[in-house]
């Protein structure tokens, strides 16, 4: 493990490329360690409990990363190995960069391709401005390092909000002629796209940059509470969602985007940047499910929800003797390092909602392994990568390359990045049972039913031949409530303790509801009022409380909508 200074990347950087231009006056080697940085990826940097920036070994940061399987990997980058100053081309530039090839160590989320393995690997290795290196590729969610998320606009990070910022106080810019203040937004001629404040990254998270996190959470299929721990029996199959929440990745790419145009840029560039700038990207979202011994897997399913233009491919792996279900999404191969206009790119992801990227799985079995009242976890994962590039430098960036002599050899393929995730499961949704140390670990927990200490509710006792196992007999007597609603819903919790069918009607049809009771008294089933054109909170709880099994609907869609319906289904 290695003690390292908390600095500014790109000043280290830079000043890695002075002591290479001006060691010697023939040929002089430089190495990516000229600043005393290891060849490590920020993957495996964290903050010490001293404040300092630490490097942890692959094996340590592994095995500290307990919400996420992580493997080490080894990615290849050209960095410079000698300044040839004897060189003279047409434009006479003075100098030539030759670069040399430097493995990178790092750990990466199990199963997820990394930055030599997308569908952009061959489009340029450039993740920093003045080396062509993987060094300080991004990732959330691995270590407690915050700037690994900004890594690439160390010093500018304030660019990818809408507000001015830093940009205001540079000596001698147009910001200062024209009186302009760091609270003032992005001046509209260099907001070609139109993005709103609420389109960018917004300046709690541009500040803190640990808001910029993945969350997972998993729960039972239709329920409303992933932290409650289910009671099941054997045989019962297990339907579980598995979801991911992002919503700041999307305004992350629109920032780095409208940072590209701000900066005192002329018309005719900013218009360049904005008409002609090309793209690509690529993605990859890899969601595991450890399967503990009481849980059987029988033809396995899962579907996926939130986003389009994804392959989805379902695997069943072996691991240390145990089971994992491995889910993994894909962009799918026609969009996937294809060519397009980068102002056709954003209008594409502005339209993708990243807070709720859902896979639900079944074909999920509790066996007769489970012992009762044992807790019974599923441990979940997702890891993945976002990946995006640019065809353009910025003009400054341009300027700055080019006094270098550093411009890509395989095109404008330069503005590039890979963003790697780890989720971490968020507070609301916690599992009972994670263990208080594990505060990050996205799991699911259930319990074996035991008869001995889950009576039913009405059991029956021999000396009392009057008492069965049916819900309560309706009782005469008044029952109000602040509405047909919540009187229904009473007179439903005075009558039924458990009710395996419930009906749901329209609130305010009579005649619909004469049908119902005909039909509550041949079931013995409870009637539940509810609106046309949504479920009301107040009867999902009711119909949970009773453990229904089966809903039926009295009336048509003008009664009770296609919505509803579709809402029902899930306690059906």
């Amino acid at each position: 493990m290695r003690k390292l200074v908390k600095k500014s990347m790109f000043t280290a950087l830079t000043m890695l490329m002075i002591s290479g231009v001006f060691a010697s006056t023939t040929m002089a080697e430089s190495s990516i360690n000229a600043d005393n940085e290891p060849n490590e990826l920020t993957s495996l940097y964290y903050i010490a409990a001293d404040g300092e920036m630490d490097v942890g070994t692959p094996e340590t940061v592994i095995k500290d990363t307990y919400w996420v399987d992580l493997e080490k990997n080894i990615v290849l980058s050209k960095v410079v190995g000698a300044i040839d100053l004897s060189y003279r081309p047409g434009d006479d530039k003075g100098f030539k960069i030759i670069y040399k090839d430097l493995e990178e160590i790092g750990v990466f989320p199990k199963y997820v391709l990394t930055p030599g393995e997308t569908a952009l690997k061959s489009h340029g290795k450039y993740y920093n401005r003045n080396v062509r290196s993987y060094k300080y590729i991004h990732n959330t969610g691995i270590t407690n390092y915050s700037e690994s998320i900004m890594s690439k606009q160390y010093d500018d990070f304030y660019r990818l909000s809408y507000l001015l910022g830093d940009d205001a106080k540079i000596e001698n810019s147009s910001y200062l002629k024209m009186g302009m203040k760091s609270t003032d937004p992005v001046p509209d001629r260099e907001n070609p796209y139109g993005f709103r404040e609420s389109d960018v990254l917004s300046q709690d998270e541009v500040n803190d940059t640990s808001k910029l996190t993945v969350f997972g959470d998993i729960k039972e299929k239709g329920s409303i509470d992933s932290k409650q721990i289910k009671i099941h029996k054997v045989g019962d199959e297990l339907k579980l969602d598995f979801s991911i929440y992002a919503p700041w990745f999307k305004r992350y790419m629109m920032g780095d985007t409208l940072r590209m145009t701000r900066g005192d840029l002329s018309d005719e560039e900013i218009k360049d940047l904005y008409e002609n700038n090309e793209g690509m990207v690529d993605s990859q979202i890899v969601y595991t499910l450890d399967i503990p011994n009481e849980v059987d897997l029988r033809s396995p399913t899962a579907s996926l929800t939130g986003i389009n233009d994804f392959d989805f491919k379902t695997e069943i792996k072996e691991e240390s003797g145990k089971k994992k279900l491995v889910m993994s999404l894909r962009l799918k191969e026609d969009k996937r390092g294809k060519k397009d206009l980068w102002k056709n790119i954003v209008e594409k992801i502005r339209k993708v909602d990243t807070s709720n990227v859902k896979v639900s799985i079944s074909g999920l079995y509790v066996n007769s392994n489970a012992k009762p009242e044992t807790n019974i976890s599923l441990r979940g994962t997702v890891g993945g990568y976002f990946e995006w590039l640019r065809t353009k430098y910025d003009g400054v960036e341009r300027k700055n390359l080019e006094m270098y002599g550093i411009l890509p050899e395989d095109g404008d393929y330069t503005n590039r990045t890979y963003l790697s995730f780890a989720a971490k499961q968020n507070n609301e949704g916690r599992d009972q049972a994670v263990p208080s140390d594990k505060p990050n670990l996205i799991s699911y927990t259930f319990k074996l039913e035991d008869k001995k200490t889950n009576p039913p509710v009405n059991p029956k006792k021999p000396s009392d031949p009057k008492t069965s196992d049916s819900p309560k007999k309706p009782e005469t007597g008044r029952i109000d409530g602040k509405d047909r609603i919540e009187t229904a819903i009473n007179i439903s919790k005075k009558n039924y303790d458990k009710a395996k069918s419930v009906i749901v009607v329209r609130h305010d049809l009579f005649p619909d509801s004469m049908t119902a009771s005909v039909l509550a008294k041949l079931k013995d089933a409870p009637i539940l009022l509810n609106p046309t054109d949504k479920l009301d909170s107040r009867v999902a709880d009711e119909i949970k409380r009773l453990g229904a099994e089966e809903v039926i609907i009295v009336g048509g869609q003008n009664s009770v909508s296609e919505k509803v319906r579709e809402e029902l289904k899930a306690y059906d």
